[in-house]
C-alpha cells in the first residue's frame, strides 16, 4: 500500500510546500552516538561539463559514505559547483543551501552566485553549492519513471467520475514506489547525514571553517551542522527558519495553515485593489477563485500537450505564488486565462513548482522531499485530537482547509525508514549566526525563527522582515546588508533589527504625456527579469517596436524629439549595445534612458512568440527613469 495511506489534500499540501509541514514529535532527542570522521579525498575542481564554455564556475565531487556508522560500505558522490573568489586567494568559503528539502544547491549556486557576489559583497569569497545526497547529481533518487509521475502528479483527491475514481484507487493500492525501488537504504538520507556530508565537503576543500547560507529547510540543516560541528563554523545566515522541534504536531500544522490563509487573503486584497496589475481582479476575488476551482474540478481544461488542467493544478499554482509577492501578478494572469478557457499558464506554473521540465522530465525533488523528511523524522505525524484540530483549522484557516475531513489529517512514512527521531538543534558555542524571520511568511512563520534563534548559542541574533513572502535574501537591500556585514566582517545586527520592504520608484507625474510610444506594451515582470531591471532604482516600461534595433530606435527618437526632448548619445550610438538618453531641455531632472534588445537577441533567449511574448519582427524598447 502507498505509504501516504490515502491521497488527501493534506498530503498534497505537504508534498507541495517547499519547507515542509513537518509535524513535530513531542518527544525528540538528538542521536547520542559518536560518529568518527571518515577519510575524504581533496576536491579536484575542473570545468563543468553541464555548463560548457562558462569559465566562471568549476565543478567537482566529494565521495561520502551512505551510512556514516558503516563507512566502508556503499558511497555517494556529492556534486559541487564553485564560483571562485575574484581575488587571487579566497578570504572565505560560503556554502549555500536553498531548502526543499531536495532542492539543487548546484543550480542555486550557478544561477544566484553572480547576484550573491554583487549584492552581498562576496568578491573575495568562494561560493559553493552542493546537491544534497539523493538530489539530482548526487545519486538522485527517482522512484518512478517520468510518465508514471505524470499520471499521479495532479491526482484528483476528490474523484467524482469513474475515470478519476479508478486512477485514485490505483494510486491508493500501489506499493510505495520509493520503498520498492530503494528499500531500507532510504533511512540514510536524513538531515543529520546531509550535515555530515557538509563537513566532508569542508574537509575536502581544506577549509578550517565555513560560512553558511541556509534558506527554509536549509536553516534547519544549518542548525544541525552547527550542533554537530560548532568549531567548524565561521558564520551563518539562516533565512526563513524551519523549526521542526518544540511544537506539538497539531500546533505545527495549524501554524502553517494560518500562514497560508493570511498570505492568500493578502493576495486577494491586492488583486481586488489593483485591477491594472491583477488580470483576475473583481469585487470578490476569493469567490471567483472558488468558482473557478469548482469549474476545473468538474471539467478540467486540456493543455497543449494533452494533459488535464484540473483544480489541483490551480491549487498548486496558487500556493507556489504565495511564497513571493513579486509573483502575484503571474497568478492573476494565469487565472484570468483559465477563466477564459486556457489553462496553459496555470499548468506551466504548477510544473515549474513541482520540478517538471518542458521535456516532461522531473527533478528528483518530487521524491527526495518526502524521503529526506521521512528519514529525518520530520514528516510523519498523527493528530493528537483530529476532531478538535479540524474544527480549529476550519475556524482559523477556512480557505486553506476548505475540503478537509478528519480522515485527511496526518501523514505517515513506511517502516523502511525505521523509527527516526528529530535531530534537536542545540548549539553550545558562541557563533556569529543571524536568523531572519518574516512577519507574513506563509510557509515558515516568524514564531519558528524566534524559537530557533534561542537554540543557536548565546551569540545568535534575530532580525525581522516586515512584509509578505518566504525568504528575503537577494530580495531586500536591508536584508542583504545584514548578510554582507555578517559574512565579510562577522558583524551582527543590533538586537531588535527590522527590515521594511524596499521602496520602489514610482511613475513620474510627467511620464504619461511623454513616454506614450505608439507600440504594444509588454509585461513588466517578464521584461524586468530579461533586462535585470531593479525597480528600487528605476521606473520602467517596455514596448515592442517594429524593426531591428536601428529601425526601432529611429521610431523612438522621433517620438521623443516630437515632444521637444533632446537626444544625448550614450557611450556609443548603438542603442542595443549602450543606453541612449533623452532629456527635457527645460528641466534636466526630467530624463529617460532608452535601451533596446534586437530581434536576434530576443530569439536567442526564446522571448519571441510563440515561445515568449514578444511579437516576431520587433525590438523590445526599455524606457526608464532613474531618479
Amino acid at each position: 500500500m502507498n505509504s501516504g495511506r490515502n491521497k488527501t489534500k493534506w498530503n498534497w499540501t505537504i508534498a507541495l510546500v517547499v519547507c515542509g509541514l513537518g509535524g513535530s514529535l513531542v518527544a525528540c532527542s538528538s542521536p547520542a552516538e559518536i560518529v568518527m570522521p571518515v577519510d575524504v579525498d581533496p576536491v579536484e575542481w575542473e570545468a563543468c561539463d553541464e555548463f560548457p564554455g562558462d569559465d566562471t564556475v568549476e565543478c567537482g565531487t566529494v565521495t561520502v559514505p551512505l551510512d556514516y556508522r558503516n563507512p566502508d560500505e556503499q558511497t555517494i558522490d556529492i556534486a559541487l559547483l564553485r564560483y571562485p573568489a575574484q581575488s587571487s586567494k579566497a578570504k572565505g568559503v560560503l556554502l549555500v543551501n536553498d531548502g526543499g528539502p531536495g532542492s539543487s544547491g548546484v543550480d542555486f549556486a550557478y544561477y544566484s552566485g553572480p547576484e550573491m557576489t554583487d549584492s552581498l559583497g562576496l568578491e573575495d569569497f568562494d561560493i559553493v553549492g552542493f546537491d544534497p545526497r539523493g538530489v539530482d547529481r548526487s545519486g538522485g533518487l527517482k522512484c518512478q519513471t517520468d510518465d508514471e509521475t505524470d499520471r499521479f502528479m495532479y491526482l484528483d483527491y476528490t474523484p467524482d467520475n469513474d475515470d478519476e475514481q479508478a486512477l485514485y484507487d490505483e494510486w491508493l493500492e500501489a506499493e510505495d514506489p520509493c520503498v520498492v525501488e530503494y528499500g531500507e537504504e532510504l533511512r540514510h538520507y536524513s538531515t543529520e547525514n546531509i550535515a555530515r556530508d557538509m563537513d566532508q565537503i569542508r574537509r575536502a576543500m581544506n577549509v578550517e571553517k565555513i560560512h553558511f547560507l541556509g534558506i527554509s529547510w536549509g536553516t534547519y540543516l544549518g542548525g544541525v551542522y552547527a550542533t554537530l560541528f560548532p568549531d567548524n563554523v565561521r558564520s551563518m545566515f539562516l533565512d526563513a527558519a524551519y523549526d521542526p522541534q518544540g511544537d506539538s504536531a497539531d500546533d505545527s500544522a495549524l501554524t502553517q495553515a494560518v500562514g497560508f490563509e493570511k498570505s492568500f487573503d493578502a493576495w486577494v486584497e491586492w488583486c481586488e485593489d489593483d485591477a491594472e496589475a491583477c488580470a483576475f481582479s473583481s469585487s470578490d476575488v476569493k469567490a471567483d477563485w472558488l468558482a473557478l476551482e469548482d469549474e476545473l474540478d468538474a471539467e478540467p481544461l486540456v493543455a497543449d500537450d494533452g494533459r488535464e488542467v484540473n483544480h489541483v493544478v490551480m491549487e498548486t499554482a496558487t500556493i507556489s505564488v504565495l511564497y513571493s509577492e513579486a509573483d502575484w501578478p503571474f497568478l492573476g494572469d494565469a487565472l484570468a486565462s483559465a477563466a477564459g478557457g486556457d489553462g496553459q499558464a496555470l499548468l506551466e506554473m504548477a510544473d515549474f513548482w513541482m520540478g517538471r521540465a518542458e521535456d516532461g522530465s522531473y527533478a528528483t525533488l518530487v521524491d527526495a522531499y518526502s524521503i529526506i523528511e521521512c528519514a529525518s523524522g520530520t514528516y510523519a505525524f498523527e493528530p493528537e485530537n483530529p476532531e478538535a484540530l479540524l474544527e480549529q483549522l476550519k475556524d482559523e484557516a477556512p480557505w486553506y482547509s476548505r475540503d478537509y475531513e478528519v480522515e485527511d489529517l496526518g501523514a505517515s512514512c513506511d517502516n523502511a525508514f525505521g523509527d527516526p527521531t528529530i535531530f534537536e538543534i542545540d548549539v553550545r558555542a558562541s557563533l556569529p549566526i543571524v536568523v531572519l524571520g518574516g512577519t507574513n511568511d506563509p510557509a515558515t512563520p516568524l514564531r519558528w525563527s524566534e524559537e530557533m534563534v534561542l537554540r543557536l548559542g548565546d551569540k545568535a541574533r534575530l532580525a525581522v522582515f516586515n512584509g509578505e513572502g518566504h525568504s528575503h535574501i537577494l530580495a531586500s537591500r536591508c536584508v542583504d546588508e545584514i548578510a554582507s556585514e555578517l559574512f565579510t566582517s562577522l558583524r551582527l545586527p543590533a538586537d531588535g533589527t527590522e527590515c521594511d520592504p524596499d521602496v520602489l520608484v514610482e511613475k513620474p507625474q510627467w511620464w504619461d504625456g511623454i513616454v506614450d510610444i505608439d507600440a504594444p506594451r509588454l509585461d513588466d515582470a517578464t521584461m524586468d527579469w530579461y533586462f535585470d531591471t531593479d525597480r528600487v532604482d528605476a521606473y520602467a516600461e517596455y514596448f515592442a517596436v517594429p524593426g531591428d534595433g536601428t529601425e526601432a530606435f529611429v521610431i523612438v527618437r522621433e517620438h521623443f524629439e516630437d515632444r521637444g526632448w533632446t537626444y544625448e548619445e550614450g557611450e556609443s550610438a548603438d542603442p542595443v549595445a549602450n543606453v541612449q538618453w533623452f532629456v527635457d531641455p527645460d528641466d534636466e531632472s526630467r530624463n529617460v534612458g532608452v535601451w533596446l534588445s534586437s530581434p536576434e537577441e530576443l530569439a536567442e533567449y526564446q522571448m519571441v512568440q510563440p515561445d515568449g511574448e514578444v511579437p516576431a519582427g520587433t525590438s523590445v524598447v526599455l524606457v526608464y527613469y532613474w531618479p
